[in-house]
């Protein structure tokens, strides 16, 4: 629907009561080379950011490529799930 990316112009412009930096939990990050929307550059920095964070580059997909992919993207959570902290 077109009211989504102007809910996404109101998050961006606000501040989100955290900084990306202080996040600690393990975080799992999916981002197609290929996404016109959101640069593959954008999810490199922030993944940069977050202290314990992986990210997995989908080949030739968009922000919408994970949506086949959702096998390897339980199981890879589930690894870290399972994880002692």
């Amino acid at each position: 629907r077109m009211d989504a990316p102007f809910a996404d112009i109101l998050v961006f412009t606000r501040d989100w009561g955290f900084r990306v930096a202080d996040v600690t939990v393990p975080v799992r990050w999916w981002h197609g080379d290929c996404d016109h929307i959101i640069p593959y550059a954008h999810g490199e920095h922030m993944v940069s950011l977050l202290p314990d964070a992986k990210m997995f580059t989908m080949h030739g997909e968009s922000h919408l490529g994970a949506l086949g992919m959702s096998v390897d993207i339980i199981t890879e959570l589930m690894a870290v799930w399972d994880q002692p902290r």
